[in-house]
């Protein structure tokens, strides 16, 4: 009797022993299921009529993702945190993003009542998703579903090796930096024989007022002949209860549409371009209305073969989304793509085109409606 007297009152003393380690410590598992049907409706290219495509689509709204996200408190107000963050196919079941396990996101860092610092795979500060992204709040689609959702705009996606730092909120301000010295692979020898990537940020929200500026910029290797590229970004847009604008502008130099950009094929032609965005949001029938216009003008560039290019693309979206419940949405939206310049769905004189394939991207109507779920 009292030996298991004894191993009643030791298990006793392990668990409360165990108890505050156990409430300082917080794992969660989270993710975003999102599939439906879409439909896309190609132009005609250079007078060769182009097929259509209906189906299952995956990830038009939101990316679908699993991921483990934790912190452990470490006393003094500081934080051990960290994500591991998966993408993949949900139609198919594949790993998304060239097979990474983790591609979405992958870091470790510290959080306090000064910030949050962190290092690893990390998505840039203007890519529209990421727990450390600055942006996604510039677009009424939220930089998703498909065309509608920045599509004008140039968009650094993730980048390896990186650090970064973000400041907690002060009185609506929160800034931001970003920097990786190898965006894609191990770091090699030498500072110059990396391709690198550095970011600021700074959002300010008061009432019902949200403004964002970014500033990026990724460093070619030395030699490669490959130009060093820039793009700054602005938005703003206001509550008024009834509806909310946007107004958004980027301004990109020697941006590589072929390289970074969603769709075409046009090389390392590097050009500057200036993105334009006028949206809304408003409430209807218990769910949110979601429209905007988007332009991309690229200024006239030299191919590889030395011959001027420009590029242009106009997108008109509209959508609507409703909230079943807090974890799950129904989403529909149609957007009109609509390619000029070298994107242009006819041939011009004077004009180096894209390829058949990407200037077909560039024209199309695009109709999606599906279901998303978080977890």
């Amino acid at each position: 009797m009292m030996k298991k007297l004894s191993a009643v009152a030791t298990l006793a003393a392990l668990c409360a022993l165990a108890a505050p380690a156990a409430a300082q410590t917080k794992v969660e598992l989270y993710g975003v299921l999102d599939g439906g049907l879409q439909y896309i409706d190609r132009a005609d290219i250079g007078g060769v009529a182009q097929d259509s495509t209906f189906g299952v689509s995956s990830g038009t709204f939101y990316g679908n993702r699993f991921g483990l996200r934790g912190s452990e408190e470490l006393g003094g107000g500081v934080k051990a945190i960290f994500a591991l963050e998966n993408g993949f196919n949900l139609d198919t079941g594949k790993l998304g993003e060239d097979g990474n396990l983790f591609s979405r996101q992958a870091y470790l860092g510290l959080d306090s009542g000064m910030g949050k610092v962190a290092i690893g795979r990390l998505a840039a500060l203007s890519s529209a998703y990421g727990d450390f992204d600055m942006t996604w709040q510039m677009d009424p689609f939220e930089g998703g579903m498909g065309d509608a959702g920045l599509s004008a705009f140039p968009m650094p996606w993730n980048v390896n090796n990186a650090a970064v730092y973000r400041s907690p909120d002060m009185k609506g301000l929160i800034v931001s930096g970003m920097y990786s010295f190898a965006t894609d692979g191990k770091e090699q020898p030498g500072l110059d024989n990396n391709t690198r990537y550095a970011g600021v940020a700074a959002n300010y929200a008061v009432g019902g007022l949200w403004s964002g500026l970014t500033y990026e910029t990724i460093t070619a290797v030395a030699n490669s002949g490959i130009a060093d590229q820039k793009i700054l970004k602005v938005a703003a847009n206001y509550d008024f209860g009834m509806v909310k604008p946007f107004l958004a502008y980027a301004k990109g130099g020697d941006w590589q549409l072929g390289n970074n950009y969603q769709g075409g094929d046009l090389g390392t032609t590097a050009f500057d371009t200036d993105s334009y965005l006028v949206g809304f949001t408003a409430p209807l029938f218990k769910g949110l209305l979601r429209g905007s216009y988007q332009l991309l003008d690229g200024k006239a560039a030299n191919n590889a073969a030395g011959e001027k290019v420009e590029a242009e693309r106009q997108v008109w979206s509209l959508g609507y989304t409703y909230d079943l419940s807090k974890r799950t949405t129904v989403y529909g939206v149609v957007s009109m793509s609509i390619g000029g310049q070298s994107f242009d769905k006819d041939d011009q004189a004077g004009y180096q085109m894209a390829n058949l394939e990407g200037r077909s991207d560039y024209n199309r109507t695009m109709t999606s409606v599906g279901l998303k779920h978080s977890f």
